[in-house]
């Protein structure tokens, strides 16, 4: 036996000693003689010479082999276990011990995820499945030789012989796994500690009882694995067990769950429609929660076929203009490449000239038009045709085949015009919006050119001047145009009070009337105010039908025309798409209302109603939208009857939908609350919550969008969304991956060929691209602020500058407006990237779903492919209403295919437009949480994967039954499976033991990563935990994350022993934290402002901003550049801390050296975390970012924290001790209730030790840092799990003397509290907790202090002979209650201190 002396790890001497200095020799508890020795080495496992360490394919090699060994060591195990059953002898040992000595021979001991799935695959699954293969063939053999007997053809089999046939081939499976299970195997039994198929220990087993034990285990792998087996293929492969139960159960659920949305689509609309009084009006709870399912939903009480019609009006607005865009790119990337072929300057057709002509091209008609085109260059005539016709396209629509010109074409106006001919002359082919600075900048002035221009005008043209200065006179209260004026400059004012202009226009008249006529329209702008009330969501602006005003060019000049007839051109291109998109929506409501069975009910049309019938819709709570003592889509009355052309066109915004009935709840859910302007509360509101939205919309902006790394995990995320619909993308053939990748490409760079265009535009339609929810809340933020008025939303640099320009033609003015645009390109460009990502995998999944729904539909009846498509007809176009379903045409078919997909799109991946509810808009606008779209867009997509799955699996077709399983499977994989198994393969792999990890969530990891996936991918040589939080890259991960959360809460109250009542409200806030945290966390500005204010320059985590005692000046930077850290992106190469700028962790790695040699950069950060430049650029390229555990730097924080309670803990004393009207009771309450509360503490403290101690954390390590931190004996105290009650210190006596109370002190019963808290045991109590002891009842039956009897315990016993009633008091952890007798050992808590006591007092 080799010799054993026990040695410290540094290899210093080293002799046990107890810690109170007396001799000590272990013994064994039963006295026998005891020398320690020497573990033997282990022969197996780690130990063993690895020939095939090292790579994939060497353990795949190890685990096929060592499976191969366990089939010969299963199958001879059990020929020896029927030898063993017989003679009592335990042969199978033999052989166990055989196959091990063969793979130590081999070196075989395959590990991880590879090398162990190998052997268990090689060992029980390809027996098994051989076995079932052998068995289905037979069958199939015998039927076929049974059917030739009789002389009949081979049917297919029935539903018996299925059923029958998989029992068979299961009982088959069954079998072969009992014949090659090995000594050793384990169960999911085992795993979960209990059940049916846990298997025997055979530990102390012999003979006959060893041997019925193997047998017994091997029956219970055995049936585990049938049962599994079973459930894969009824389920996972229905090629065994076909799909008709699952289906009927699927229906079931689907029909509970299409009942339960028909139950609330049912009472939502009595909520809208009942009387009061009626038998169905719906009141109290039912009236709240129909009120609350309208605030949480996209679209409010809009019936659901109403609300998806909505979701695409934005969609397709956005698709026209985008095809405006790709034309006028065209032109710009054409007219550049010609100017490049010209020489300077370039004579009539420079960049000036060209752009001219393409404003008179589009602008003008007739010849005019015609010469402007073949005026220009032949490089970039075809670009300008085509601007046109996409303009010329939406005109069309919107003067032919609009609802609005539809329903007013037989309308003749008073000087006998048509609505056609004034379409027809307004919406031209020369139409052109024109805009005007006047028009949206409130603090427009024209340059000393532009004034000129208008000055000169007016002297030109007197009758114009005359004009202006009688609308002068009209107003004029005698300090306008005064006689001495009029006189001067040769004017006469007539008996009427008219001017007349009698000779030739002055300067002074001149600017006078150019001055009234510009101040006309900047007075409009500048004090237009909007009343408070509603607006139209979605409004028809039908004020560009009116003829346009035209005005001289000086004038034009003089209001700031936008001349630039690319911006022109696109603000018609988006009026028109507005318009059109609008127009089709309201038109499409209107034709679903003519049936009054259903969504009539809701929109009624009022055409031919009598008084007395729309007085009893008003009664009732309808809303009239539009017509006579309507409400119009602007807040205030519509106006009256029309009498005239203009008033038809622009009555009241609503389109078809005028002179329409609807219930309040309808029309709130088809406006927008607005506040009244002009009020400077109102005002001061806007403009500074408005700001800070922005502020915070700004710091989101810089730490997503122009993150690289949010960027590369946008993308990756993005893939998961395509995985949990069971739509994998494999690069190859039938992937259309390589498409969406080129589409995409297209959308950003506005260019490709026709077909990719064309698709790209469908998709845009249909509402599947451009909606990605983070970009696009940073938008909306951005853009409409509170939305508290309708004002024209901007872009991201418009939003920063307010669509300000420096004024002024210098050269300083120019380099800023260009670096202002030159950002604004930039930026752009980080966000079609972002976009990008999501259109990429939306793209995929729109065309994987045509694809797998065309391929499911193969075989099926067309009324049953068309039922499928459209929801048995609810959703079938209007124009295919009248059509037969026979004879739906290929086209009509492949319009219904897309639409289809593209719903299943909408529905199951997130989407920004979709989760637009009420509830979610007012988040947005509330300084609380960050990207709340997204995860209430996971919760609703969640439940729509698995309620699409369901209605999939509930088809009569096959295939589709089939796509349903694809989804079910794909959405369990990503959600729960892939979780699971890259957990449990880091776990296999790393290094890092399961205990390990859960120790560091449950003490050390921060409160986001409670109840975080975290991957261990390895240990550092000093003892440092390395991982990933798979989390952040899983983003169905909160649909469990409040689960886990509320596990891991559960499993640290029961390590800490707390009480039912800490536990359960530390689960119930830890879990609905986890569940609303991103609704109502601190948003990161809202984060910022608080800690350098409320919580006086600390973070959250206790982390200092600032110190107290810095000087004004230095606080106020800290401050403001801890707020300004929230708005810097992520690439910037440095952070602010403390008001400094440091190296961030990418430079570190980068640039950084152990040294700081290379620009002053170390590799090192403040807690001396080691960045490398290998780990920081793969973390770049993969999003993926490890980070470290440090238990030394973990126990400095922790014992920092637990310090910090402690003293929390005794203020609860301390504060009642000044108190001048505390009374003794009280005083003795606060003190049991301090040292309740130090107990708490301390057992969080000593779990904390406990921790340390399972991540591999040395007692003498944890005392060296207690040591080089300050910390006392209370940590060393608490490290040996005694707790030591807080003394009554002399500063508190001192205290109660100057109150005058100290003669209430009870000292007599404080001493007591103390004596039998001390010592106390700080780990878990597994007694029941009613049946702990109370402090307070042994208190009053101990009043007077024990006797100290020598006993090591006697600080502990009360005196008392009987132990007191068990009582509910929340102070759990008290040793028990003793006899006041030296006590024996039998009554003692645990056995250490039974054989100490044993000892004490033989």
């Amino acid at each position: 036996m080799a010799e054993f002396i026990p040695k410290p790890a540094d290899g210093s001497a080293f002799v046990p000693q107890p810690a109170d200095g007396s001799t000590f020799v272990p013994q064994p508890a039963d006295g026998s003689a005891f020398v320690p020795q020497p573990v033997e080495e282990e022969k197996t496992g780690r130990n063993r010479e690895q020939y095939f360490e090292g790579s994939v394919p060497r353990e795949l090699v190890e685990g096929v082999v060592s499976g191969g060994i366990g089939i010969v060591e299963g199958i001879a195990g059990a020929f020896a276990l029927g030898s063993d059953a017989v003679t009592g002898l335990n042969a199978s040992d033999k052989v166990t011990e055989g196959a091990e000595s063969i793979r130590d021979a081999l070196g075989l001991d395959p590990e991880g995820i590879v090398g162990k799935g190998a052997e268990v695959i090689t060992q029980y699954a390809l027996p098994g499945v051989g076995a079932a293969n052998i068995v289905g063939k037979l069958a199939m053999a015998g039927r076929a030789a049974k059917a030739a007997k009789a002389g009949t053809a081979l049917g297919p089999m029935s539903k018996a012989e299925r059923f029958g046939l998989a029992a068979k081939q299961i009982g088959a499976a069954g079998v072969a796994d009992v014949l090659v299970t090995t000594d050793g195997a384990t169960t999911l039994g085992d795993w979960a500690g209990s059940g049916p198929t846990q298997t025997t220990d055979l530990i102390g087993l012999e003979g006959r009882e060893r041997t019925l034990a193997k047998l017994g285990n091997r029956l219970k792998v055995a049936s585990e694995g049938a049962v599994i087996g079973g459930a894969l293929s009824g389920v996972l492969f229905p090629a065994v067990a076909k799909a008709n139960e699952v289906t009927g159960t699927s229906k079931g659920i689907k029909a509970r769950i299409d009942k339960t949305g028909a139950d609330i689509e049912n009472l939502l609309q009595r909520n809208m429609l009942a009387k009061v009084g009626d038998a169905d009006e719906v009141t109290g709870l039912k009236k709240q929660f129909a009120n609350a399912v309208m605030f949480a939903r996209y679209g409010g009480a809009l019936p659901r076929q109403v609300a998806e019609e909505k979701l695409l009006v934005d969609a397709k607005i956005r698709s026209s203009i985008q095809d405006g865009e790709v034309a006028m790119q065209g032109f710009e990337k054409a007219a550049a490449k010609y100017f490049k072929s010209i020489p300077p300057g370039g004579g009539a057709l420079n960049e000036v000239g060209v752009t001219n002509k393409l404003h008179e091209y589009l602008g003008e008609t007739g010849d005019v038009k015609a010469k402007a085109l073949t005026s220009m260059p032949k490089e970039v005539r075809q670009h300008a045709i085509r601007m046109g016709q996409e303009r010329d396209k939406l005109a069309k629509y919107a003067r032919e085949d609009s609802n609005v010109a539809k329903s007013n074409a037989t309308f003749t106006s008073p000087d006998g015009k048509t609505f056609k001919q004034l379409l027809d002359e307004t919406m031209s082919d020369g139409y052109l919006r024109r805009t005007y600075k006047v028009f949206t900048d409130s603090k427009y002035k024209p340059d000393e050119k532009s004034l000129k221009a208008g000055k000169d005008y007016f002297k030109s043209k007197p009758k114009d001047a005359e004009r202006e200065l009688n609308k002068i006179a009209k107003r004029d209260l005698g300090d306008e145009l005064p006689d001495d004026f009029l006189v001067t400059n040769g004017l006469t004012r007539m008996p009427d009070n008219t001017i007349k202009v009698t000779g030739q226009v002055t300067d002074a008249v001149a600017t006078k009337v150019r001055d009234s006529f510009l101040n006309q329209y900047q007075l409009k702008n500048r004090n237009a105010k909007m009343g408070g009330g509603r607006i139209a969501e979605n409004r028809l602006d039908t004020g560009m039908f009116l003829g346009r005003k035209e005005f001289a060019q000086p004038l034009r000049q003089l209001m700031g025309e936008i001349s630039d007839p690319k911006e022109a051109y696109l603000k018609t291109i988006a009026d028109l798409a507005q318009f059109n998109a609008v127009d089709e929506y309201f038109g499409t409501i209107a034709q679903m209302a003519k049936d009054n069975s259903g969504i009539g009910k809701l929109f009624k049309n009022g055409e031919g109603l009598s008084e007395a019938q729309a007085k009893n819709l008003t009664d009732q709570g309808f809303v009239k939208l539009g017509g006579e003592k309507g409400t119009g889509s602007l807040p205030g009355p519509a106006k009256g009857e029309p009498t005239k052309l203009d008033d038809v066109i622009s009555q009241s915004g609503w389109g078809s939908l005028d002179n329409h009935y609807v219930p309040r709840d309808i029309y709130n859910s088809l406006t927008n609350s607005v506040m009244a302007e002009g009020h400077w509360g109102t005002n001061a509101l806007r403009a500074t919550f408005g700001t800070f939205l922005k502020g915070k919309a700004i710091s989101q902006y810089s730490k997503t969008i122009l993150s690289p790394i949010t960027q590369v995990r946008n993308f990756l995320t993005a893939s998961l969304f395509a995985v949990a619909n069971g739509n994998v993308p494999v690069i190859g053939r039938n992937s259309n991956l390589n498409d969406a990748r080129k589409v995409v490409w297209a959308n950003i760079m506005n260019k490709g060929d026709d077909a990719v265009l064309k698709d790209l535009t469908e998709a845009q339609q249909l509402g599947v691209m451009g909606t990605n929810t983070e970009l696009r809340e940073i938008q909306d933020a951005l853009n409409k602020g509170l939305d508290l008025t309708a004002r024209e939303p901007k872009n991201f640099v418009e939003a920063l500058t307010n669509n300000k320009t420096l004024p002024g033609a210098g050269a300083t003015a120019k380099a800023v407006n260009k670096g202002i645009q030159g950002v604004g390109k930039g930026l752009k460009a980080a966000e079609d990237v972002y976009q990008a990502s999501d259109d990429m995998w939306k793209y995929f999944s729109y065309h994987a779903e045509q694809s797998k729904l065309k391929h499911a539909l193969e075989g099926a009846t067309r009324k049953e492919q068309v039922d499928y498509l459209t929801k048995n007809g609810k959703n079938l176009p209007a124009s295919m209403q009248m059509t037969p379903l026979k004879d739906i045409s290929d086209a009509d078919f492949d319009k219904l295919l897309k639409a289809r997909a593209a719903q299943i799109v909408r529905d199951t991946v997130p989407n920004y437009t979709k989760g637009a509810s009420e509830l979610v808009r007012l988040g947005r606008r509330l300084p609380v949480g960050n990207f709340i779209t997204f995860p209430a867009e996971i919760l609703r997509t969640g439940f729509n994967i698995v309620y699409q799955g369901l209605d999939d699996l509930a088809s009569p077709i096959k295939g589709i039954r089939r796509r349903g399983q694809q989804r079910l499977a794909g959405f369990a994989t990503t959600t729960m499976i892939a979780p699971v198994a890259a957990l449990e393969s880091a776990y296999a792999i790393s290094g890092v033991k399961r205990e390990e990890m859960e120790a560091y969530k449950r003490t050390f990891s921060p409160s986001w990563q409670k109840g975080a996936v975290l991957i261990p991918i390895g240990k550092t040589p000093d003892g440092k935990i390395e991982f990933v939080n798979y989390s952040v890259l899983n983003p169905y991960d909160s649909l469990s994350r409040f689960m886990n959360r509320a596990i891991n809460e559960a499993d640290t109250a029961g390590a800490t022993g707390a009480d039912p009542t800490e536990a359960f409200t530390k689960i119930m806030f830890g879990t609905l934290g986890e569940l609303f945290g991103p609704f109502v966390g601190e948003a990161m500005l809202t984060e910022s402002l608080i800690d350098i204010s409320y919580r006086n320059g600390r973070t959250s985590t206790g982390a200092k901003i600032y110190n107290p005692e810095d000087a004004p000046g230095t606080k106020s930077i800290k401050m403001f550049t801890h707020v300004l850290d929230t708005m810097l992106p992520n690439v910037q190469p440095f952070d602010l801390r403390g008001g400094e700028f440091v190296a961030g962790r990418f430079s570190r790695g980068l640039l950084g050296t152990e040294e700081g040699d290379i620009f002053g950069v170390k590799s090192t950060d403040k807690l001396g975390t080691e960045r490398t430049r290998i780990q920081e650029l793969v973390r770049a390229v993969t999003s993926i970012s490890p980070q470290v555990f440090d238990p030394k730097k973990g126990l400095e924080f922790g014992a920092f924290r637990m310090q910090q309670a402690q003293t929390n803990a005794k203020s609860m004393f301390n504060q009642k001790t000044d108190d001048i009207g505390a009374t003794g009771d009280e005083l003795e309450r606060a003190f049991i209730s301090a040292n309740e509360a130090k107990l708490r503490v301390d057992k969080r403290y000593y779990q904390m030790f406990e921790d340390l101690r399972t991540i591999g954390m040395s007692d003498r390590d944890i005392r060296r840092v207690l040591k080089q931190n300050n910390i006392g004996s209370s940590g060393r105290r608490v490290m040996r799990g005694e707790f030591v009650p807080f003394k009554v210190s002399p500063n508190n006596r001192k205290e109660m003397r100057r109150a005058g109370i100290l003669d209430e002190f009870p000292r007599a019963r404080i001493n007591e509290v103390r004596k039998l808290m001390k010592g106390a045991s700080l780990q878990p109590d597994d007694q029941p907790y009613e049946q702990r002891p109370n402090i307070e009842t042994q208190l009053e039956a101990a009043p007077v202090p024990v006797p100290t009897t020598g006993n090591i315990f006697s600080d502990l016993v009360p005196a008392t002979t009987q132990a007191p009633a068990p009582t509910g008091n929340i102070f759990s952890d008290l040793v028990p209650t003793l006899p006041t007798l030296p006590p024996g050992p039998t009554v003692l808590p645990n056995p250490q201190d039974q054989e100490i006591q044993r000892r004490l007092n033989p």
